[in-house]
C-alpha cells in the first residue's frame, strides 16, 4: 500500500481484526502498513486503543503512531477510550507513550502516569498546591516579637 493513500473504516477494522490470528513477524507488517498508511486522527486514535496493536506493534511502530495523534482534536469519548487502553497495557507500551506524548496536557487528565498512583489532574494540584504553600512567607514568632 501506498503511504499516501488512505485507508477505509472498514479496510481498517478488518485489519485490525485480523492481528489476533496472525504470527509475531505478519503482525508487525501489518501494524506496519497500517501506521503507514495516510490516516485520519480518529482512526490514528482508533489504532492505538487496540489492545492487539498495544500487545504486538514494535516500540518503534508504537511511537510513530503516538506522535502522529493530535489529542485536542479527539472528542472527551475517544480520549477516554485511549486512556482505558493505555491504563491496561504494558510498561513498556506506556513508557514509549509518555515518551512519545505530553501527558501533562490537559488532554490526559486522568491518565496515571508510570510510577504515579494519582491522575495528571491530581498531580496538577498538588504541584499547584505545594507551590502556592512553598511561596507563602513563613514568619517566626521570634521575628514577629522583634518587629514589636
Amino acid at each position: 500500500m501506498d503511504a499516501d493513500q488512505g485507508i477505509g473504516d472498514e479496510e481498517l477494522n478488518n485489519k485490525l481484526e485480523s492481528l489476533e490470528n496472525l504470527t509475531v513477524e505478519e503482525a508487525e507488517a501489518v501494524i506496519d502498513e497500517i501506521v503507514n498508511s495516510d490516516l485520519t486522527n480518529d482512526q490514528r486514535a482508533e489504532v492505538a486503543s487496540d489492545g492487539a496493536v498495544l500487545e504486538q506493534a514494535s516500540s518503534e511502530q508504537l511511537e510513530t503512531l503516538f506522535e502522529t495523534i493530535q489529542s485536542n482534536e479527539l472528542t472527551d469519548e475517544q480520549l477516554l477510550i485511549l486512556i482505558d487502553a493505555l491504563q491496561g497495557s504494558s510498561e513498556k507500551v506506556r513508557k514509549i507513550f509518555e515518551k512519545a506524548v505530553n501527558v501533562f496536557n490537559s488532554d490526559f487528565e486522568t491518565y496515571v502516569p508510570n510510577g504515579s498512583k494519582v491522575p495528571i489532574s491530581t498531580r496538577r494540584v498538588l504541584v499547584a498546591s505545594s507551590a502556592l504553600f512553598l511561596s507563602v512567607p513563613v514568619t517566626s514568632a521570634s521575628t514577629a516579637q522583634r518587629k514589636r
